[in-house]
């Protein structure tokens, strides 16, 4: 049979299998062709003469077999589609075949809908798919898929469109239903979709759960227009190609589960279809049921009588707009006589928690010990109120963090947990799930809190429950007297529970700063700081950033929001911006928790000022203070990498990884001290455990990338290029990339690639990281001899030393000092790097050396002090002094490959020859050659080398 027919058969018996029996017949008598009407009225009479199997069970293998067989083959992995390059096949059904796919013009990851081969010649299917892609290009919206581009590859359509991560709202609803306040949340974002293509004339009409995206981020896309036609109006008629029929041949349009009467009766549908369609998945989000199956309240008066105009037979007396239904849905969310209802309940639940609570204090088990680890669900919020949503869990880690006596498990390590469970991380923590987290971790306890209204008063109430046999442990409540007060409850209620659970007095007034004022007093602004904090434990830290931001415009005052801020631009590699965000959140310092006071002081010295012993300083009195803390030791394990301390690296950086075992930066800092001390097996080991984690962070995967460089891996390498294709961290690949090629000597290709680099940081507003791919490349310039591309740049200062342009060297270097008068490493290597630099270029080289002395403690960390020494020796012709300073940078490639490493050896040559060691320069020139042997031809180093080299030879 033809391949049309199988996916028709198999779509109508996918939609029958959603109705009832009585439904059934009038569904099968609909289909046009009698071919397909035939073969599903038979089968749907076999399903019912074998009772024990399920229309999915019985038929769904032998139907997709038989659909199968004649598809047409996926397209392999790597397969090039003019300008994109197919990453994995996404799904696949009647209107087509659908990619994840790079554009490799723009450097982003695209979803490519492929019409099948053997159907584009169906003029119909052709018409549809076309009008698709016109109609969903004409609209511009955040909840609609935005599409890129529309054209032909070998002669079959495609239509390019952005690629989301998420889920569909089916998949969603397999779970259960929704909460009241998230079926409002996500209905109300539909219907924005809807009301705008209504604006435009456009009619969705299939809409459904399959096609709504629910992105990680918890926004809603509107998918697939492919159904949509132009709507009639009084002033404009649509082509009679689009509106004169609504289906064809052997193909009821629309889904029948969600099919407004007149789609059924073959009349022309309008915007209010959608309606009744809207109706449909609004019903199911609050119910878990389709509209079609026996009928259940839903849990809100307002929300029914919504549900139920929307589902009027009569067009006439639905909703007329999308708009207007919008308006409606947001007064339902906020009746007072919902919450009213809602209240009463509360009230009979909170007498009756409150006489267990009574009786509990007596029998509850014994508390806990500093060695537990406990799991905070999401509260259970009672009062339909979405702003708690989120909100009152991570007000509720604020107020527990300042305890040293309790440890919360690690936002990232809850997140991976639920990938491993086979959720999204973006999944809201119920207390099913925080409770399978804690069993699954062998955690000590979960901390489950709820939220009820009274009135005009709330109730909240926390209880920590044992994972090992279910006992409540603690619990504790408090009543704020209205909305402006809850965050004050929660921290009340948080302390009586830090009490309960084993730590002393002493330490709760010590540590115990109130919730509201520390924090922040908006309870949006909490939210929204919540939100962030979903993208930024899984290491999407551009994506985290606007939610920071917005929770900054919030409230002004939130000092951990600029705190944040901070860190997610300092994870881009933007210490610029970062560091303006960091001094707004140390200008608040006295508005935070202790604990809040040393992360945030910590940070300040060690990136804004440069004072890194006050920053070390800082680290050791949280890590003292706060004992189960990892961040301290992976701040430790950061300092001492860069100061040259490799060895303490390690040993902070284990640490780390033994109090944060799902946190990627732990054991991103771990690798790299290892890598720095030449133990490559090592730094593998901790990337692989990393990767045995599920960890997938952006600058995880530049550890891995350097790594793969350093030790020639050339296969694993372009792994992790792939992996950065399209995303938009890619940067950073093409940055380490570039460095790569300038240690191979590939000078031209290296300026490319940080061009490209900075190209691509720009498109995401990172101008600071963008100079600072750019100073990399002039600075590259000037080492290989290149001059006047530095000057035409004018930065940075240390290629402007080098190329003897003293002046605006030291002006850009005092325009530095101002900004770290007090910096370590900035007076101790960077700055005497400059003027040596200087010295070096007016032929001073003693000068230069003394200059340099007071870098020599950090010297394993800076290859450019030891180059720029082992130059000043070869001026004085001091040849043994020389080789061991270009020696220092060979001997320890793990800490100095780039440019510098390849450098080294003609350097190493020559100084060896200046000592009279012939066969050591020999040697070291032809270690040279060959690491360049696929250098740019024209630079004069290669040149030089082997004319040195044929010079050593003639003299033997």
């Amino acid at each position: 049979m033809k391949q049309e027919f199988w996916l028709e058969v198999e779509r109508m018996l996918h939609e029958a299998s959603q109705l009832t029996p009585g439904e059934r017949a009038a569904f099968v008598a609909a289909i046009g062709d009698p071919d397909v009407r035939a073969e599903v009225a038979s089968l749907l009479a076999a399903d019912r003469a074998e009772s024990t199997s399920s229309l999915g069970g019985m038929i769904g293998g032998m139907i997709g077999q038989a659909a199968e067989a004649v598809l047409d083959d996926p397209l392999p992995a790597g397969s090039v589609m003019g300008h994109f390059r197919v990453i994995g096949e996404i799904g696949r059904g009647g209107m087509g075949v659908v990619y994840r796919a790079l554009d490799l013009k723009l450097k982003r990851e695209v979803a490519l809908k492929l019409l099948p081969a053997s159907l584009h010649t169906d003029v119909e299917r052709l018409r549809r798919f076309e009008r698709e892609a016109r109609l969903a290009a004409a609209l511009n919206h955040p909840n609609i898929v935005t599409v890129f581009e529309v054209g032909e590859w070998e002669s079959r359509p495609f239509i390019a469109t952005e690629f989301i991560q998420g889920e569909t709202l089916a998949e969603v609803l397999t779970r259960g239903p929704l909460s009241t306040a998230e079926a409002v949340r996500v209905g109300r974002q539909i219907l924005a979709a809807l009301a705008v293509a209504h604006q435009a004339g456009i009619v969705h009409r299939d809409l459904k759960p399959a096609n709504v995206m629910i992105r990680t981020d918890r926004n809603v896309k509107v998918l697939d227009f492919g159904l949509a036609h132009l709507a009639p109006t009084a002033e404009r008629r649509a082509p009679e190609e689009e509106t004169a029929t609504q289906t064809v041949a052997g193909l009821v349009m629309g889904t029948p589960g969600y099919m407004a009467p007149e789609q059924w009766e073959g009349r022309p549908a309008d915007t209010r279809s959608d309606v009744y369609a809207f109706g449909c998945v609004l019903y199911e989000m609050l119910t878990g049921r389709r509209v079609k199956l026996e009928r259940k309240p839903v849990p809100s008066r307002a929300l029914e009588k919504i549900v139920g105009r929307c589902l009027e037979a009569d067009p006439e007396r639905r909703w007329q707009s999308a708009a207007g239904l919008d308006i409606e849905l947001g007064k339902a969310a906020r009746s007072r006589t919902y919450w009213r209802g809602i209240g009463i309940a509360a009230a009979g639940v909170i007498l009756v928690l409150s006489a267990i609570f009574t009786w509990q204090q007596r029998t509850h088990a014994a508390p806990l010990s500093d060695k537990d680890v406990l799991v905070l669900s999401d509260f259970t919020n009672a009062t339909g109120d979405a702003v708690f949503e989120g909100t009152l869990r991570q007000a509720l880690a604020i107020q527990l963090e300042q305890s040293p006596f309790l440890k919360i498990m690690d936002d990232t390590q809850m997140r991976q947990d639920l990938r491993l469970m086979g959720r999204s991380p973006a999944d809201r923590i119920t207390s099913q799930l925080a409770h399978d987290i804690c069993v699954r971790d062998a955690a000590a306890a979960t901390i489950e809190g709820s939220i009820a209204r009274l009135g005009n008063a709330y109730a909240i109430t926390l209880q920590a429950v044992s994972c090992k046999n279910g006992a409540t442990l603690a619990r504790a409540q408090s009543q704020a007297e209205d909305k402006e007060r809850v965050l004050q409850a929660v921290g009340t209620a948080a302390t009586t529970m830090r009490g309960k659970l084993g730590e002393s007095l002493a330490s709760i007034e010590k540590l115990n700063g109130p919730l509201e004022q520390f924090t922040t007093s908006s309870l949006e602004a909490l939210q929204t700081y919540a939100m962030g904090y979903v993208p930024q434990s899984q290491g999407q830290f551009l994506t985290a950033i606007p939610f920071f931001q917005r929770a900054i415009e919030m409230d002004p005052n939130f000092a951990m929001a600029y705190l944040l801020t901070s860190i997610g631009y300092s994870n881009a590699g933007d210490n610029a911006r970062s560091n303006e965000y960091q001094k707004k959140a140390f200008a608040l310092i006295d508005r935070v928790s202790e604990y809040e006071r040393l992360l945030i002081s910590a940070r300040y010295y060690w990136q804004v000022t440069g004072e890194l012993d006050k920053a070390i300083d800082l680290d050791r009195l949280l890590a003292r203070s706060y004992p189960r803390y990892w961040g301290a030791h992976s701040e430790l394990c950061f300092i001492y990498r860069s100061t040259g301390q490799f060895e303490k690296a390690v040993e902070e950086g284990r640490e780390s990884v033994r109090l944060g075992p799902r946190v990627e930066p732990a054991y991103r800092n771990l690798e790299s001290a290892f890598v720095r001390l030449d133990r490559f097996a090592e730094a593998r080991e901790v990337l692989a455990k990393a990767r045995l984690q599920h960890l997938e962070g952006a600058r995880l995967h530049q550890r891995l990338l350097e790594l793969a460089y350093i030790e020639g891996d050339q296969t694993a390498a372009a792994n992790e290029i792939q992996w950065y294709a399209g995303k938009p961290e890619e940067y950073f690949s093409f940055a380490a990339q570039a460095a790569n090629a300038d240690a191979l000597g590939q000078r031209g290709h290296a300026g490319k690639l940080y061009r490209s680099a900075a190209d691509a940081a720009e498109r995401r507003g990172l101008s600071g990281v963008a100079g600072e791919f750019k100073d990399a490349d002039a600075l590259a310039e000037a080492l290989t001899g290149n001059c006047r591309a530095t000057r035409r740049v004018g930065r940075p200062a240390l290629a402007l030393a080098l190329c003897g342009d003293a002046a605006t060297a030291e002006k850009l270097a005092g325009e530095t000092s101002k900004i770290f008068p007090g910096g370590t490493l900035w007076n101790a290597v960077q700055l005497p790097a400059i003027h040596a630099a200087m010295e070096l270029r007016r032929d001073h080289p003693a000068t230069a050396v003394e200059l340099l002395s007071p870098a020599i403690p950090y010297v394993r960390a800076f290859p450019e002090v030891l180059y720029l020494r082992g130059l000043a020796y070869l001026h004085r012709r001091k040849g043994e002094e020389a080789a061991v300073e270009f020696r220092k940078i060979l001997d320890h490639k793990g800490a100095n490959w780039g440019l510098y490493y390849g450098l080294s050896y003609p350097a190493l040559a020559r100084a060896a020859a200046l000592a009279g060691n012939t066969a050591t320069a020999s040697q070291a020139y032809r270690d040279f050659l060959n690491l360049w042997k696929n250098a740019d031809p024209d630079l004069a180093l290669m040149g030089q080398a082997r004319k040195e080299l044929a010079e050593l030879h003639h003299q033997k």
